[in-house]
């Protein structure tokens, strides 16, 4: 049986973080889900260097007070180091990436990001948010919150996104991570159902990019489904 990896998302660093801020009866779903995630599976997770500088970049780099500066940042650094000590106690670790080429990785997510994606594959997200939209339609008394629910799949079916950002690189990280470790199942963790279908996509298909081999071992799950996975 292969060794497991996961690489985890962004949202799963700023989720976690989020909840050291919030009381648990204000816990969104996406909190309980990353704070489950970190304490199950934290031994098995390596966190890429560039998904690390995008969490910092976020949590203190915007949404800056700018008239109480140095108080919201003293907050924000407390924070921040309560988060570390948890992943320390979880055992989580950053990824080895001293045999991975950051060129390489840069040149690759260029190269997918500016090719036509599979007509599969658009199908199937636009399946996905098409029946969500008609499952929300069905219910009589729609709540503010299953509205405004409704109302963002709708505007996604016209203005939806792929491996739109940052996307593209942790993608193409997770990739050549997995050349450098063929003999590990490496899994992308991620709150974005939009990248975990088009990793999936690629998983269960073997397609291949233009000018790219896609390796078999690299598959995505939502923090949501992984957290609920029974453990063998």
């Amino acid at each position: 049986m292969n060794k497991t990896i996961y690489l985890p998302d962004t949202n799963l660093l700023f989720n976690l973080a989020e909840s050291i801020v919030l009381e648990k009866k204000y816990f969104g779903h996406w909190h309980r889900n990353s704070v489950n995630f970190w304490k199950r599976y934290g031994k098995q997770t390596q966190i890429p260097s560039l998904v690390w500088a995008e969490f910092c970049g976020l949590w203190f780099h915007k949404n800056v007070d700018l008239e109480n500066y140095d108080f919201w940042f003293r907050n924000r650094l407390s924070v921040f180091l309560q988060m570390y000590q948890l992943l320390k106690r979880y055992k989580v670790n950053m990824c080895d990436e001293s045999n991975i080429l950051f060129q390489s990785v840069l040149e690759i997510a260029s190269e997918i990001t500016s090719q036509k994606m599979p007509a599969e594959l658009i199908k199937k997200i636009a399946g996905r948010i098409n029946k969500t939209i008609k499952n929300i339609r069905k219910k009589e008394n729609r709540s503010y919150e299953q509205e405004q629910h409704l109302q963002r799949n709708m505007k996604n079916l016209k203005t939806g996104k792929i491996l739109d950002g940052l996307d593209s690189v942790i993608v193409t990280f997770a990739y050549e991570f997995a050349k450098k470790n063929p003999e590990t199942d490496t899994i992308v963790v991620s709150d974005d159902k939009f990248m975990v279908e088009t990793v999936n996509y690629f998983y269960d298909t073997m397609e291949h990019f233009n000018n790219y081999v896609v390796p078999d071992n690299v598959s995505a799950y939502l923090t949501q489904n992984l957290v609920k996975k029974k453990i063998k």
